[in-house]
């Protein structure tokens, strides 16, 4: 599904620095870390499984909305937004 798709596609991006998030959006940081995941093998594929929103909220008392909103920010594909190598 697409929000585990993107929840795989910025952490990658992150791991291979080509993305970053900014000190300053500390909390977005912490947010990025609360959702676990887990291989899943279906139709002899291996799939990404997110957790879901309603037992993260109920982890950590609130919803990840800064995470949240970072995550739309990469799924507009094509927005004219470009991505630059950190290096």
């Amino acid at each position: 599904n697409r929000r585990s798709e993107l929840h795989w596609v910025v952490r990658r991006a992150l791991e291979e620095g080509i993305a970053k998030v900014p000190e300053k959006f500390a909390e977005s940081r912490r947010q990025a870390r609360w959702a676990e995941w887990e291989p899943v093998i279906r139709g002899g594929r291996t799939v990404i499984k997110i957790q879901k929103k309603d037992e993260i909220k109920a982890k950590f008392g609130r919803s990840p909305d800064n995470w949240d909103a970072d995550l739309l920010a990469w799924s507009r594909a094509g927005a004219g937004i470009g991505v630059t190598r950190i290096r």
